[in-house]
């Protein structure tokens, strides 16, 4: 199917959230050729002109076309309400990766997700986007639609053994024995399988997830924004996205998964299952 022939069965949402992104993307690649300031955030993170800029651009297409919309923002509205059951919110970070960014290292993205807020308090991802503005690759998925890389469908690597499997993980901002933790969960994995990478923007790792470059992703200590999208994704493109360790709440009539869980383990089936039982 061509590009032209399938961006007409696109919806409204993914057409205004990739038209977004792109904006956001490129703003971010015009800084970088910038000079720019990097600052350090209380949990010894980054930010730079750049993330502010493109999340400025984000919300304010945003709040012109969906004005009733939440805003969940990794620079600026890092809190949301818990008490709005059936609004829409997005999720943003508009510039997953900024160490990488910052110190030049290619590997980062532009992400947002829509949402609906359930009577449970969970955030229900609708429609999801990751922008890799230096390779230009634009994911897209919407629930029920399906995944799409530049206009082509996609799909989770299909299932292997774990021994042959390229993982991709992170261990965010740890220190002490919760980076003991990490490591030690690392090297029981790195035993088994046939490489690990850790490149640190989660949401970009997850976009690779869900066109079959990686075999599978894991990670604790993550944001609702480092996940929101490339959940949708990995889930759009046939994978099985999870909390670790594994929910087991079997009162639960419909199981989401939980994008302010703060653990991610995703993946074909097969893979997910195997990691769990490592995790």
């Amino acid at each position: 199917m061509s590009d032209q022939s399938l961006k007409s069965s696109f919806t409204a949402d993914m057409l205004f959230l990739e038209d977004t992104l792109r904006t956001a993307g490129t703003a971010i690649i015009k800084l970088s050729k910038e000079v720019f300031q990097v600052r350090a955030k209380p949990d010894d993170s980054l930010v730079t002109d750049a993330d502010l800029a493109a999340e400025k651009i984000i919300i304010t297409k945003i709040l012109e076309r969906y004005p009733s919309d939440l805003i969940l923002s990794e620079e600026t509205s890092p809190e949301r309400q818990r008490t709005l059951a059936g609004k829409y919110i997005w999720v943003i970070d508009p510039l997953d990766g900024t160490t990488n960014f910052a110190n030049g290292y290619p590997y980062f993205c532009t992400t947002a997700a829509r949402g609906l807020v359930l009577p449970n308090g969970q955030i229900k991802i609708i429609t999801g986007g990751i922008y890799d503005r230096l390779s230009n690759h634009m994911f897209i998925a919407q629930l029920g639609q399906g995944a799409y890389l530049n206009g082509e469908t996609i799909r989770v690597k299909e299932a292997r053994p774990l021994a042959s499997a390229l993982l991709v993980t992170g261990f965010y901002y740890k220190k002490g024995s919760e980076l003991d933790r990490e490591i030690s969960r690392f090297a029981k994995v790195a035993q088994i399988c046939s490489s690990i990478r850790r490149d640190g923007a989660a949401a970009l790792d997850l976009a690779y997830v869900s066109c079959g470059i990686f075999d599978a992703f894991w990670e604790s200590g993550l944001k609702p924004w480092d996940v929101a999208a490339g959940s949708l994704l990995v889930s759009e493109a046939g994978g099985v996205v999870q909390e670790y360790p594994r929910h087991n709440d079997v009162t639960r009539t419909e199981i989401i998964f939980d994008i302010e869980a703060g653990t991610i383990v995703a993946g074909s089936a097969k893979m997910v299952e195997q990691l769990q039982d490592l995790l």
